[in-house]
């Protein structure tokens, strides 16, 4: 069986996800890796089109960005957090979908 560029690229995002995840819940909640990962999102995104939602996208770096500020705590800082968690879900999920299906 063999796999095209993009379907090892969605591969890749997938597992980037993944660790981004797991780096959002132990690391400090006003790092970068976020905002990272939503700009190589943002080129995966610019290169395969029809793959991903854009609204979705700018939900999770809103919701990026204003954890970024370390003013935030609380139910809003909660809210925000999950916010972001659903939508990289979301993106593993649909990474995942354009690979296996």
């Amino acid at each position: 069986m063999r796999y095209s560029a993009g379907e090892i690229t969605a591969v890749v995002m997938m597992l980037f996800t993944a660790s981004v995840l797991l780096g959002r819940y132990r690391l400090r909640p006003d790092t970068n890796l976020s905002l990272v990962y939503f700009l190589v999102v943002f080129g995966y995104y610019f290169n395969f089109r029809s793959s991903l939602n854009p609204q979705v996208l700018y939900a999770g770096v809103v919701s990026a960005l204003f954890l970024r500020f370390e003013f935030m705590s609380g139910w809003l800082r909660w809210f925000l957090q999950a916010a972001e968690t659903v939508v990289m879900v979301y993106l593993g999920w649909s990474f995942y979908d354009r690979v296996w299906y």
